[in-house]
């Protein structure tokens, strides 16, 4: 039996543009960022530096809006599950400048770096 609809092709969605799939894989990345640096049992800081860092080199791929997005992600997870336990999220002062440094740090220092390079 012959159908009457246009066949379908599919492409292939570029994990390397995509950003909703660069945004996802971010995630997974700072996911295991955070495991490895409980599994290693580093401190509060190294594992703040280590997840900054990381989001920072993950993120420069994203576009500029949702880089403050991972930024306010990886603060919840460091501040909920580093910082406090069972993902407990508190605004205190140390709290709100960890805020500041992780969207900030995520969200600029990707396009400093370009500037930079030109």
């Amino acid at each position: 039996m012959k159908t009457f609809e246009p066949s379908r092709t599919t492409t292939r969605i570029p994990v390397r543009t995509d950003p909703g799939l660069r945004f996802a894989w971010a995630h997974a990345v700072l996911a295991v960022v955070l495991l490895l640096a409980e599994g290693i049992r580093l401190g509060v800081v190294p594992t703040e530096v280590s997840a900054a860092s990381a989001m920072v080199l993950v993120g420069a791929g994203l576009p500029l809006p949702l880089r403050p997005v991972l930024g306010l992600v990886t603060w919840a997870f460091v501040t909920g599950f580093v910082v406090n336990e069972l993902g407990e999220l508190t605004l205190a002062a140390s709290d709100l400048y960890r805020l500041g440094a992780l969207v900030a740090a995520v969200g600029l220092v990707p396009t400093l770096v370009r500037r930079l390079r030109r």
